[in-house]
């Protein structure tokens, strides 16, 4: 058997975490000579997650899970022992000969995947270590508003806070989160640490529903400041707490540096 590395072939904009493809390695290693690759298929995130907290989740899945492929062709991505040829589509990977096992613990991503319509999030948003959840909430059908968030929250996912989308309409794009609706049942499911209110009509009704909830809120104003600051509010109404203040020119890094300060277990 030769000792060259493998190839991990992957459709071109897709994504998979260094953890994934580790794994990917280790089971095609340790496989059966005749075994031509090991395997993961793209599939879409649940409601509100982010892909790094799904990858993190199903990374929990026993090694032993792997199992055999239908066929030659993956949905996916695919770790190919060295020699065996395969050809790339715009979504799939097709071995030209030998075996193929599909390891479920791995995910591979669609940064790109059309969007479907928003509906409430899942409990599996929420991430397994203590990474922050910062939800990103408003009720106005602004496209310029959504695309504004859904760069934003990017930028978080990248700096290791969990930001996460709940519009009417979230726009099309690179999306490293799965957007949710703006409802209670999506603020019960996700604890967010901080909600970030969009507009007036989700400050009011995050007033009424914080009753219930230990978040942080940060409200958007209409300016194109950078500036970050931070208020006290009974808008909670139970009892002043810290309230983050920001523009439309804040960025990543101080929205990331804001998400933590306002993160009530670091009270």
């Amino acid at each position: 058997m030769s000792d060259a590395p493998a190839t991990l072939a992957m459709p071109q904009g897709w994504t998979v975490d260094g953890h994934g493809r580790q794994r990917l390695e280790r089971q095609l290693a340790r496989a059966a000579p005749e075994c031509a690759a090991v395997a993961a298929e793209c599939r879409e995130l649940p409601p509100g997650a982010s892909f790094r907290t799904w990858s993190e989740r199903q990374a929990l899945m026993p090694e032993s899970e792997v199992r055999p492929g239908a066929s030659l062709t993956v949905h996916g991505a695919a770790m190919v022992r060295s020699g065996v040829s395969f050809e790339m589509g715009d979504d799939l990977v097709t071995l030209a000969r030998g075996d193929l096992l599909v390891d479920p613990g791995v995910v591979v991503y669609d940064p790109w995947r059309p969007l479907r319509s928003p509906v409430d999030a899942s409990p599996l948003g929420r991430p397994l270590g203590g990474r922050p959840v910062a939800l990103f909430l408003g009720l106005e059908r602004d496209p310029y508003l959504a695309d504004w968030v859904r760069r934003l929250v990017n930028g978080l996912v990248r700096r290791g806070v969990e930001g996460r989308i709940a519009v009417p309409e979230p726009t099309t794009g690179l999306h490293l989160t799965r957007p949710c609706a703006p409802t209670d049942e999506t603020l019960g499911a996700l604890a967010p640490e901080v909600v970030i209110a969009l507009d007036d009509e989700a400050v009011e009704l995050l007033a009424g529903w914080a009753r219930r909830r230990p978040w942080a809120l940060v409200r958007l104003t209409p300016d194109t400041t950078a500036a970050v600051t931070v208020e006290t509010s009974d808008v909670h109404r139970s009892g002043e707490r810290p309230v983050g203040i920001i523009g439309w020119g804040v960025g990543p890094d101080a929205m990331a540096d804001l998400v933590r300060r306002l993160d009530p277990r670091q009270q």
